[in-house]
């Protein structure tokens, strides 16, 4: 599957955020419009900014148009990535302002310094924790080989990230989660399981109660992976990385807004 690489730039440690607005970024201020309110976690504290992204400038490497090909997603983010908010602006971003955090704002995450992004494109494939490839009924020397394969990949687009360092930044746009703690979208699926009609234990469930599982796993997608080590350490929980997901469904209707956040180790 293609995916979007995210590159961030080795970062500085500016007093303000002077990049232009609606520019995609990490930390930062974010560029809101006129009715924003700044969203708050069930404690009634402040959601920190976490990451911006103009889809416009994500176009030449979007290789299979599933991203808009304009409008701004804003993110906010909780150090626990239990608690988000996105907002989607597809009009006319040049009506977008900046924002300074509340007062309230803890200190920690009043201004985390400003990264801008790039984007590339690479090829990625199933981590073998996800149904699709056990799906695949591989064979132990199978499985050896499909792993060389993922390796392969890794060598094929490129083998240092934008800090000089081997293989370390994972950010990506689309494409499969990179990650040793399974597959973060059956959090989704087993909350949708609960509710539904076919509700029980996991540990139940029958040969058609799993395909249906499956289905809902499959129904959605990664939408954004982020490596927080190298740039968010410290601030956002250390050692574990964020993974935005996402309904298929909803990313084909750019309802960007309606999204989830699993923490896992990438």
């Amino acid at each position: 599957m293609n995916d979007v690489q995210v590159w961030p730039p080795v970062p500085s440690e500016p007093s303000n955020d002077e990049l232009p607005s609606a520019t995609s970024k990490f930390g930062g201020y974010p560029d809101v419009g006129s009715d924003f309110v700044w969203p708050r976690d069930s404690e009634n504290d402040p959601l920190p900014f976490f990451a911006q992204i103009n889809f416009s400038e994500t176009v030449d490497a979007d290789i299979n148009k599933q991203l808009p090909s304009g409008g701004l997603l804003v993110l906010f983010l909780n150090g626990t990535y239990t608690e988000w908010k996105a907002l989607y602006y597809h009009g006319n971003l040049s009506d977008l302002a900046r924002k300074e955090p509340p007062d309230d704002m803890d200190e920690m995450f009043r201004l985390v310094p400003p990264y801008c992004m790039a984007f590339t494109s690479e090829w990625t494939v199933p981590e073998q924790a996800t149904f699709e490839a056990r799906s695949l009924g591989l064979s132990e020397t199978e499985q050896g080989q499909y792993y060389e394969f993922q390796s392969s990949l890794i060598a094929v687009t490129g083998e240092l990230d934008s800090f000089g360092k081997e293989n370390e930044s994972h950010h990506t746009l689309l494409g499969w989660a990179d990650t040793f703690d399974g597959d973060g979208r059956t959090e989704w699926s087993h909350e949708i399981w609960e509710d539904s009609e076919h509700a029980g234990s996991l540990a139940d469930m029958t040969e058609d109660d799993n395909a249906r599982y499956n289905k809902v796993t499959a129904e959605s997608c990664l939408l954004l992976q982020i490596e927080t080590l190298n740039f968010y350490s410290g601030i956002w929980d250390y050692g574990w990385e964020p993974f935005f997901y996402i309904r298929k469904r909803d990313l084909e209707s750019r309802n960007l807004e309606n999204l989830w956040v699993v923490g896992a180790k990438s």
